[in-house]
């Protein structure tokens, strides 16, 4: 009996040691993950740099208007906002598993009405119809997320980001009791379009707070998109977490990052782990609290890391060099082995080059640079294993890294995106969308349709009923079927995204027949009464066809866009 007792608490003894050491792996599986609330507000960074004072200035403490009734962690509503009444989100608790919670945005009923105007209102490609669809729902979280990017490429960055607050603001007031923003537990599944606006309106709001000079903030804004799926990393925020890190020099926690996640994550594959590793640890090393031992130790480490990350990604030296605006020898820049860059070099460079310039760092550089011709030329093996990964492991991105690279919008990363991704159109509000989607509810089917005619930006399209080949086809009608549009040749001048888009002018000279040629993006509608027909086109173009003895023409348009033709009507 005592035996049988004995074994039983050994037995319960190694079930402790067990689950402890799974507690432990998964405590360094989630340690960076987990944030502060006190970190997710950017005036306390900013009072760290400059003071109180400067930050607050004179002013009162403010109070709160009696419309805003719940304290908010991610943003502060503003006087001037418009009166909040829940817009019909809510969130709810899917499962429990594991310790982590998964939780769903949902839409209401009215909501979804809502948002199908705001996909009307898109196709427009107007963003007047924007503007009025948020003065009737003020919070309706994809317009504010869409106007955001109107405001910004303005350079109207103060009313962007206005907007992204009042986004968040609405997706605050509907968490879950049980959703947590520190914990590091909550799961939110990018899958489905309810949770992706979510994603996209923290992403943004981190950007903002980047530009903004709180590096600190967003970093902890990174933490927690990183924290809503870390397994998968729908937004790819392990390529962007590294610059944060070295922007607001948390160089210890970078290198334990690294050093905790590497296995599972492969991070020692990625060109920015392999260089901003190697550059914090050689930040260290030259900080004047650590010791002489430690600095040393830094030192060597970081002139390793470097010399590795030199061979495996040989592509980001010459970029990163034209950017800091130095000169390489002519040993470095006659040498083969610094080839092309490829998408995730372009990225790193773009976005990491202005951590390069300090004169220390380049005379670092410099160094390990010569270290590494010494061992090409020497025929190191390490060279030869590495470009045989590059040949394996590079070949084709996965759909979650072209949204980042779309998302970051850095011309060396944008320019290097493979075809599939440029010739179909991105919307801002949903850009690259995961081909295996859950989708809660479908946007009814529209009554009026142009065939097929949505493409990319810049295409040209054929609209009218007669096509080059001179056939005739009837327009699709509502109240009388009889009416019929003939289009002949047009040409025309397109303003979009206030770029010039000059297309050869030539007016037709037959007066019986016109057909148009429109550079378009979505498809555009068609909506014809018994007194006239109105076209209605994606750029945002109401072409109004009276029937009139002369046959005129009444052309309603936005800035941007100017249309030359010559119409004929008949019913």
């Amino acid at each position: 009996g005592d035996r049988k007792l004995n074994n039983k608490k050994k037995k319960k003894r190694k079930k402790k040691k067990a689950s402890a050491g799974d507690v432990t792996s998964s405590f360094h599986l989630f340690y960076f993950i987990y944030l502060s609330f006190r970190n997710l507000n950017s005036e306390n960074e900013l009072k760290r740099y400059f003071g109180a004072r400067a930050v607050l200035g004179d002013q009162k403490p403010r109070q709160r208007q009696r419309q805003f009734h719940r304290n908010t962690w991610m943003t502060t509503p503003k006087d001037t906002w418009p009166r909040f009444s829940r817009p019909g989100i809510s969130m709810s608790l899917l499962e429990s598993k594991d310790g982590l919670q998964f939780f769903v945005f949902e839409h209401s009923r009215d909501y979804q009405q809502v948002q199908f105007k705001f996909f009307d209102a898109v196709e427009s490609m107007d963003p007047n119809n924007i503007v009025v669809l948020l003065q009737l729902n003020p919070y309706h979280v994809d317009s504010l997320l869409q106007l955001s990017d109107v405001c910004r490429i303005q350079e109207d960055q103060e009313t962007a980001r206005d907007l992204i607050e009042r986004a968040l603001y609405s997706f605050e007031c509907a968490f879950h009791p049980v959703f947590s923003l520190t914990s590091g537990t909550s799961r939110l599944d990018y899958r489905r379009p309810e949770n992706r606006a979510f994603y996209l309106a923290v992403y943004k709001h981190m950007m903002f707070l980047e530009k903004r000079g709180c590096p600190r903030t967003a970093l902890e804004y990174c933490k927690l998109i990183l924290s809503l799926d870390p397994d998968n990393d729908p937004l790819c925020m392990l390529l962007l977490i590294d610059f944060l890190c070295l922007r607001c020099r948390e160089y210890a926690s970078l290198i334990r990052l690294y050093e905790e996640w590497k296995v599972h994550r492969n991070l020692s594959q990625l060109p920015n782990f392999a260089f901003s590793v190697a550059l914090a640890c050689y930040h260290l090393s030259q900080q004047e609290e650590t010791t002489s031992d430690e600095s040393q130790r830094m030192k060597v480490k970081s002139d390793i890391m470097l010399q590795e990350a030199l061979i495996m990604f040989p592509g980001v030296l010459m970029p990163l060099l034209d950017l800091c605006t130095v000169q390489p020898d002519a040993a470095v820049s006659s040498h083969a082995f610094f080839g092309p860059k490829s998408q995730l070099e372009g990225l790193y460079v773009g976005r990491c080059h202005s951590l390069w310039k300090e004169a220390g760092v380049m005379l670092w550089m410099e160094g390990n640079v010569r270290e590494v011709l010494k061992r090409v030329d020497s025929q190191d093996p390490l060279v030869d294993d590495c470009q045989n990964k590059r040949k394996q492991r590079y070949q084709s991105a996965p759909r979650s890294i072209h949204r980042h690279v779309l998302l970051s919008e850095i011309k060396e990363a944008t320019s290097t995106l493979p075809l599939e991704v440029t010739t179909q159109p991105v919307m801002s509000y949903d850009p690259l969308p995961p081909l295996d989607s859950i989708m809660s509810y479908t946007r009814p089917e529209r009554k009026y349709k142009w065939g097929n005619l949505s493409g990319h930006r810049g295409e040209l399209f054929l609209i009218g009923q007669e096509t080059l080949t001179g056939e005739k086809k009837e327009v699709q009608q509502d109240n009388n079927p009889r009416h019929k549009m003939w289009c002949l040749n047009t040409y025309f001048l397109f303003l979009y995204n206030e770029v010039i888009i000059i297309i050869i002018i030539i007016l037709s000279l037959y007066k019986d027949r016109l057909k148009y040629i429109m550079i378009l993006d979505l498809t555009p509608t068609v909506r014809i009464t018994s007194t006239h027909a109105v076209i209605t086109f994606p750029c945002s173009v109401n072409l109004c066809v009276k029937q009139q003895p002369r046959h005129n023409l009444e052309l309603v348009w936005n800035s941007g866009l100017v249309i030359f033709v010559n119409e004929k009507f008949e019913s």
